[in-house]
């Protein structure tokens, strides 16, 4: 064989070999497997609700007194009517109530909201030192670290959310966190010739499967 011969045939080779390897890349697939599958559980798998007849106000400061202890809902996912009388600062009144994960799933309190606080007197319209001492009103909600707080002006978000307030099953033994609500007339507060009673107001605690979810 010349040399013209060899040159051609290598050539020839040369193009084979990279016609097979355009042929075989034409048939290449690249296959993904991504993790983005949604579980949605039933509501009977995830029960979280305040367990019947936990709800106390019995703790009292000073002259404070639970014009209202509130009751919890059939459903066990409210509390209404709570409502506290308190005289003068440094009187208060302290609520709590269980709350259980009945269900399958660790349960987290990602939100903790809450509304103003009402203040009334016995009268209709509140008398100037009355409306001095409804601004000294305070109430703190607590659920494990999450705290919010409400006065007669304002109402704040909880601070601290998420991992660390959670209820988990163990065993057959369903979980729980505490609701502490802590109604109080500061010290630093305007004695008053009214005595007040305090009406907690609307607030939500929202538990979802999984920190920082969204619905």
């Amino acid at each position: 064989m010349n040399r013209d011969s060899k040159l051609i045939a290598i050539v020839a080779l040369v193009v084979a070999v990279v016609g097979l390897g355009i042929g075989f890349a034409a048939f290449t697939t690249n296959l993904t497997i991504s993790s983005s599958a949604k579980v949605t559980p039933s509501q009977s798998a995830f029960k979280v609700k305040f367990k019947a007849n936990t709800l106390s106000c019995a703790t009292h400061t000073g002259s404070g007194s639970a014009a209202s202890s509130g009751t919890i809902g059939t459903d066990g996912l409210s509390i209404s009517g709570i409502s506290v009388t308190l005289t003068k600062p440094g009187d208060s009144v302290t609520c709590t109530a269980t709350i259980t994960a009945e269900g399958d799933y660790d349960a987290y309190l990602t939100a903790l909201t809450t509304g103003k606080l009402t203040c009334t007197g016995k009268s209709s319209t509140l008398g100037a030192l009355g409306s001095s001492a409804c601004s000294a009103i305070k109430a703190t909600f607590t659920v494990g670290s999450a705290t919010a707080t409400a006065t007669t002006a304002s109402a704040s978000n909880a601070a601290t959310l998420g991992e660390l307030v959670k209820i988990t099953k163990a065993g057959n033994t369903f979980g729980t966190n505490t609701l502490k609500v802590k109604i109080e007339y500061l010290s630093s507060g305007t004695p008053t010739d009214e005595e007040l009673t305090i009406t907690v107001p609307t607030t939500t605690l929202k538990y979802e499967t999984i920190k920082g979810a969204t619905a």
